[in-house]
Formats: C-alpha cells, structure tokens, sequence
C-alpha cells in the first residue's frame, strides 16, 4: 500500500483549505510517519502504556464531540492551545475549518481535564480511510502529575476505528536523538517522536506503509528533562513514559 491514500484528508478539499488558512502547503515527510492500523485495537504495541492509561482513566476526565454542533462553550482547543504555545500560531479560518470537520462527523475533539482543570485538548480530522491527529495542546505545568496525554489519546485511535477508518496517522517521528542538534526545538522532536512510537503498528516511508518493528537502536529514552524540551513547541504531546518501558 501506498502512503498517503488518495482520500488522505491533507489531499482532499479540506486540506487544501486548510493549508492555504494556514499557509503552508502540503510537503513530503522529513521522517518516517507513525502509523497505528484501528483492527489491531485494543492492542498496544509498547505494552508498558497501560500503565499510562490505567493512570488517566483513574485521574482524568475526558470529554468527547463528533458530529454535534459545536458552542464557543464547548471549543476550548483554540485558548488552550494560544496558552500553551505563547501565541497565536493559526488563523481563525484555520480554526472554524477544524470545527466545521468535527460537527460534521468528520473528526474529533477530545477535551482533557485534572481536577476541574481544562489541561489539554485533542484533535482528530478524518478521511474516507484515515483520521489523523491533527493538533493538540496539553497544558506543561501539569505533565508532574503523571502522564496526562496516553489516555485522550488512546481514545481518539479507538473512536477513529468506530468511525470506521482504517488507519491513523499520528505523524512524524525522528527515529535517532538529535545529539547533534543542541536545540530545544529539535530536540523536543525527537522526544515527540519518541511517545508516538509507542502506538505504532506501522510506518510510512518514502511512502510505503511496512508493519513497525522495535529495533534496539529506537528504544532510546526521551532526551533530558523533556518538559525543557517543549517549552518552544506549538503542538503539545507530553513525550512522558513509564520508567519500566
């Protein structure tokens, strides 16, 4: 199979409409794109997130909306996610072009909350056979608590696989610590990249979709203190793992 599929969302009307609010267009990926294929689900392939999720469905409350008209009550990605980045890093066309694909069936968003407090939120859009993750934010001063962002995330794979698509992409995932880059951002990169691997079943490369297999040379831990490693980052997935992984 051939990756991305012809009715890939960033391929189809809405992600050319949300490239140009945007401004960017669409490009090949730098690194290889995490995979999870939803057939596989409830199975996890780094077994040591259990444990994550286990810890979130004891301490988080998640609230879901697809297919529901959305109010400015319920949309609390956009503030959430200027908090977290520092700025304004989409357009207001950008953001109502997400909201328009969730009320209409075609994607996800998955509030996270800690003790009555709003700490992350989670977006999904849909193709016919895809759903990616499409952006997210998770409030930093809270990754103390324990790991706030495995359980929406599980979530969202398993509420993809209910709306019958097939795959979903979770994005990019530098496979090697970036030693050689000293920067913050890179390194919050490969970090990212790190927790992404831990629910991958496959990945594209060069756009050949292959079953993924843990290789010594992946299993390296997240590079230094990774709440450091995000404070540049303007899509948040706390890279947190269990100790035992």
């Amino acid at each position: 199979m051939i990756w991305p599929p012809l009715d890939y969302p960033q391929t189809n009307s809405f992600g050319q409409a949300y490239h140009l609010a945007y401004g960017q267009r669409w490009k090949p990926p730098k690194y290889p794109i995490a995979l999870y294929e939803t057939k596989a689900y409830p199975d996890l392939p780094r077994p040591s997130y259990a444990t994550c999720i286990e810890w979130g469905r004891k301490k988080l409350r998640i609230h879901s909306m697809s297919g529901t008209e959305l109010s400015i009550k319920d949309y609390h990605v956009e503030r959430l996610h200027r908090h977290v980045a520092g700025r304004a890093t989409r357009s207001q066309k950008t953001w109502d072009l997400m909201w328009e694909e969730i009320a209409r069936g075609r994607g996800e968003l998955i509030d996270t909350f800690f003790e009555g407090n709003h700490i992350g939120s989670t977006v999904m859009i849909d193709g016919d056979d895809c759903s990616i993750y499409w952006t997210g934010a998770y409030d930093r001063e809270f990754f103390i608590h324990g790991p706030i962002s495995h359980l929406p995330l599980w979530i969202a794979i398993g509420n993809a696989g209910l709306r019958h698509r097939f795959w979903v992409e979770l994005g990019e995932m530098p496979t090697q610590p970036l030693t050689t880059e000293a920067s913050i951002q890179r390194t919050k990169e490969y970090n990212i990249g790190f927790f992404k691997r831990g629910f991958a079943t496959h990945t594209a490369d060069n756009g050949v979709i292959t079953p993924y297999s843990i290789r010594k040379s992946l299993l390296r831990p997240p590079i230094g203190d990774t709440r450091l490693a995000l404070f540049n980052a303007d899509d948040i997935i706390a890279p947190w793992t269990d100790p035992r992984s």
